[in-house]
């Protein structure tokens, strides 16, 4: 049975590997190291970037950055000491789905709640602690989240975010 290849960059289907010459698959293997080699780089950047903001508006911006490749920004959604987070959209089953995300700490895909203009993405903000809230992603215009594609990214910076927080808000209490 073939494999797909589904490159890092767009989530894109690529020719099956064993379908290349030699050449063209060391060319590939090549172009996917080095590409996974600029994604640690990137991410270690922001993960600097998050150990050193100085409030919530800076981790916002450090992300903002971060996930601009794939037209993204995003939304803090801190919870409360209690859990409860505030509504993120005018549509009650988001907050509902922002609650599922923290509880079971998978991000929540909106499709086509809420506002345009809100987000179509919540990941939880889990820190070593606590759960601290949900990172809402919202796309520009004219774009569209692949979530399933970025799943593994979206969660690793959700989870250097939920350290960064956790950094500014001092010492968790037990609860």
């Amino acid at each position: 049975m073939s494999e797909e290849v589904h490159t890092e960059a767009h989530g894109e289907v690529a020719e099956p590997v064993e379908r290349l010459d030699p050449e063209t698959r060391a060319r590939r293997e090549a172009a996917l190291a080095a590409e996974r080699t600029r994604e640690a780089h990137r991410l270690y950047e922001v993960a600097r970037q998050l150990a050193g903001a100085p409030s919530v508006d800076g981790i916002r911006a450090a992300l903002d950055a971060y996930l601009e490749p794939i037209a993204c920004r995003t939304v803090v959604c801190l919870s409360d000491p209690g859990g409860e987070i505030a509504a993120l959209i005018s549509d009650p089953a988001a907050t509902t789905l922002a609650h599922t995300a923290m509880r079971t700490g998978e991000p929540v895909e909106l499709s086509g709640l809420g506002e345009p203009e809100g987000p179509q993405a919540l990941v939880p903000l889990q820190g070593p602690t606590r759960s601290l809230g949900v990172l809402g992603l919202v796309t520009r215009p004219g774009h569209r989240l692949k979530l399933a594609a970025e799943r593994d990214r979206v969660l690793t910076l959700a989870g250097l975010a939920a350290l960064a927080l956790e950094r500014l808000s001092g010492p968790a209490t037990a609860g």
